[in-house]
C-alpha cells in the first residue's frame, strides 16, 4: 500500500511542477492579500505586530483552498480516479496521498515565503521564525480539511467554491490554536500558551488526518462507482 502510495504522490509530484498553476495561483493571492490588509487597516507597526498572526493565518487557508479541488477534479475527469478504483488502490491511500501532494505543492512554497511576509509585519526573525513552524505543525490539518472538502464536492459543478465552503467551518478549531500560540510569542512572549495550544494542535492532527482518510476514501470509492 505504502509503495501505490508514492507512486500517487509521485505522479502529481511530476503534474503539479509541469503545470504550475497549482503552485503559483495560491501564492500569488497569498501575498497580494497580505498587501491589501495594511492599507485597509493602518500601517502603525505596533498595529501591524498585533493583527499580523491572524492576517497571515487567514490569508493561508484562504490561498491553500483555492486549488484543493482540483487535485481531484483533474483525475475524476480523465479517468485516473476510476482506474485507481479498478487497480483496486483503496480510497483512503488516494486521500492521504492528496493531502501529502496538498501540503507539499500548496502549504509549503506559501510558507516558504513567510520569511518576507514577517518582515512585512515588523516580527523579528526569532518571531517569524517560531511562526512558521507553528504554522508548519498546524498545515498538515488544513491540508486534511482542505482535500476533505474537495472530496465531498467532487461530483460538483461549483466543486471549488463548494470546497471552500465546507473546509473552513471544520477549520475554526485549528485557527483558534494556532492564531493563539502565535500571538502568544509575539505580543507577549508567553512560550507556556504557545506550547498548550501547539499541543491541541498536534492532538487534532493525530485525530483528524486518520478520519479524513478514513471518510474521505468512502467519499472517493462512492463517487467511483
Amino acid at each position: 500500500m505504502l509503495r501505490k502510495m508514492l507512486a500517487i504522490i509521485k505522479r502529481d509530484l511530476k503534474l503539479n511542477f509541469t503545470t504550475t498553476s497549482n503552485i503559483i495561483t495560491p501564492i500569488i493571492f497569498f501575498l497580494v492579500s497580505i498587501a491589501i490588509f495594511p492599507f485597509a487597516i493602518s500601517n502603525d507597526p505596533k498595529i501591524l505586530r498585533l493583527i499580523g498572526p491572524g492576517i497571515i493565518l487567514c490569508s493561508l487557508l484562504l490561498s491553500s483552498s483555492l486549488v484543493s479541488h482540483y487535485l481531484f477534479e483533474a483525475d475524476y475527469e480523465d479517468g485516473t480516479q476510476e482506474q485507481m478504483f479498478l487497480a483496486s488502490i483503496p480510497g483512503y491511500i488516494v486521500m492521504m496521498a492528496k493531502i501529502v501532494i496538498h501540503y507539499l505543492c500548496v502549504i509549503c512554497p506559501i510558507l516558504a515565503t513567510g520569511f518576507f511576509v514577517g518582515l512585512f509585519f515588523d516580527l523579528t526573525i526569532k518571531e517569524i521564525f517560531f511562526t512558521i513552524i507553528i504554522f508548519s505543525v498546524a498545515s498538515p490539518l488544513f491540508s486534511a480539511i482542505s482535500c476533505l472538502g474537495a472530496a465531498i464536492a467532487l461530483n460538483s459543478k461549483r466543486g471549488g467554491f463548494i470546497a471552500v465552503f465546507i473546509s473552513l467551518p471544520l477549520e475554526i478549531s485549528a485557527i483558534i490554536f494556532t492564531s493563539e500560540a502565535a500571538t502568544s510569542i509575539i505580543n507577549s512572549d508567553n512560550y507556556y500558551i504557545s506550547y498548550q495550544s501547539i499541543a491541541m494542535l498536534l492532538g487534532l492532527v493525530f485525530i483528524l488526518l486518520p478520519l479524513s482518510c478514513f471518510f474521505g476514501g468512502i467519499i472517493i470509492n462512492n463517487s467511483t462507482k
